[in-house]
């Protein structure tokens, strides 16, 4: 139905409701035509309280269960789903599904499709183990009714595994992924859109679990069949492409996967624009591969265009953001600019300390390496403080046998050998020594850094 039909119908509604009244059955039918057209027009606003309107009144006047009660139920509940309201589309849903199994009974094609709807609620919200029950239940109900291999059996099969990788249940994933597509491609074709979506997924789950091989092979199936079906430049294609050079990544052909990520960011770059999230993922990415090929003025230069980018598209304070502000300011400690790496460390230290706290772990691991680059730049007292807020944090947060706790101790401790106070450096050096042998091993490079600064401050403390 068209938007252009709603000035059509809100004036029915409004005669209706004048000559009938607001509860005749006319004039509900009038609501419920303007209510829908709003909403095959996607215009959820205008729809929604006109829909809620036309429910309390089809309720009062139909009876909660007939049929076209229940169509503006169902209505209601799409429409919350749609706008991610995700509590009010479990509610409204779990109503309409307790209705629909008692008019229409638990087999219907609208109650399961219902009960899907109302996994992806419960999904959406995070209520995993709720959404896998109801996946479980919809699939049960799906293979008695219409039988292991239809689609639309299939398509729950799917959903229900995309839960346990959720869950991180990667082996109960990767095995019903594993039948779906072997399924999938028995009804549906290799070549079909819902194949290679549960291929790609298996590719992906497959790398997560350090079965890159695997991974490779699927991957590059799945890329080449999507690039034929879909097209080059198509969304789905260009994922495909992005994964493909992460397994590169993984199996460590970094020169491979360079080109992959070149490509596949000129593409998005073309198809999406070079500001779009997915296409800044790419770029970050592919800096990434740079960095590990120890091409580091590249890195840079790619980091940097990724950062400026992020903070313009999502905010300075945004994970991604702050993720690729860290990135470069490693390269830039790692080129020895070190005047450039304190101003992204610091900088990162200031978004995360107000996004995840002053206590959260990678917030102490941003202030430990700020504080490692005072050390390098000469700026001892600095260092020592910094060290020390860190230490003090760390051994609240974590305890005092954490390994970051124990690398922070023995940091602060050659800072206080450095500044001529040994006596300070032997007290540090000495506490993480009774721990460091258990926790990292006695000829671990920390445990042995400790033991030789701690013989140095010894040394300088004889000598006094």
């Amino acid at each position: 139905m068209h938007e252009a039909a709603a000035p059509c119908f809100k004036e029915a509604w409004k005669l209706r409701q004048t000559s009938l009244g607001e509860d005749h059955i006319e004039t509900l039918s009038a609501l419920h035509l303007l209510a829908s057209a709003y909403l095959d027009a996607a215009k959820c606003d205008e729809a929604e309280p006109l829909l809620e309107i036309s429910l309390e009144k089809e309720k009062k006047v139909l009876g909660e269960d007939h049929e076209r009660t229940l169509e503006t139920m169902k209505n209601l509940a799409e429409l919350y789903l749609t706008k991610g309201d995700d509590a009010k589309a479990e509610k409204a849903y779990m109503e309409v599904w307790e209705k629909q199994k008692e008019v229409l009974g638990d087999a219907h094609p609208e109650t399961m499709k219902t009960m899907t709807n109302l996994a992806i609620a419960f999904e959406n919200q995070g209520k995993l183990g709720r959404a896998e029950r109801m996946y479980v239940r919809c699939w049960q109900k799906k293979k008695s009714v219409y039988g292991e291999d239809d689609p639309s059996t299939l398509s729950t099969m799917h959903n229900l595994a995309v839960v346990y990788d959720e869950q991180g249940d990667k082996q109960k994933a990767e095995g019903i992924w594993q039948d779906c597509l072997d399924k999938r491609k028995a009804v549906l074709g290799d070549r079909h859109p819902d194949t290679l979506t549960t291929m790609h997924h298996l590719a992906r789950v497959f790398d997560e679990q350090g079965d890159h091989e695997e991974a490779e092979q699927l991957c590059q199936e799945c890329w080449e069949l999507r690039k034929e079906v879909l097209g080059e430049n198509d969304a789905d294609t260009l994922t495909s492409l992005h994964k493909l050079a992460k397994v590169h990544v993984n199996l460590g052909n970094l020169p491979r996967a360079e080109e992959l990520y070149k490509d596949c960011w000129a593409r998005r770059k073309e198809t999406l624009g070079e500001n779009d999230s997915a296409t800044l993922t790419t770029l970050n990415n592919m800096a990434k591969v740079y960095y590990q090929q120890g091409v580091l003025e590249k890195a840079a230069e790619l980091y940097r265009e990724c950062w400026e980018k992020r903070v313009t598209l999502l905010g300075e304070t945004d994970s991604d953001t702050l993720l690729t502000l860290s990135n470069l300011a490693v390269v830039y400690d790692d080129l020895k600019d070190f005047e450039k790496a304190e101003e992204m460390y610091r900088k990162c230290l200031e978004g995360r300390t107000v996004v995840l706290g002053e206590d959260d772990q990678v917030t102490l691991t941003t202030m430990s390496s700020l504080a490692s680059v005072y050390s390098k730049m000469e700026a001892l007292d600095r260092a020592e403080d910094m060290y020390s807020q860190c230490l003090e944090k760390q051994k609240e947060v974590l305890g005092e046998s954490h390994p970051d706790t124990l690398v922070t101790m023995v940091h602060l401790g050659v800072t206080y050998c450095k500044q001529g106070w040994c006596g300070d450096a032997e007290g540090v050096l000495e506490e993480c020594l009774r721990f460091m042998p258990d926790v990292f091993g006695e000829k671990h490079a920390h445990t042995a850094i400790a033991q030789s600064w701690l013989a140095e401050a010894k040394r300088q403390i004889e000598r006094s």
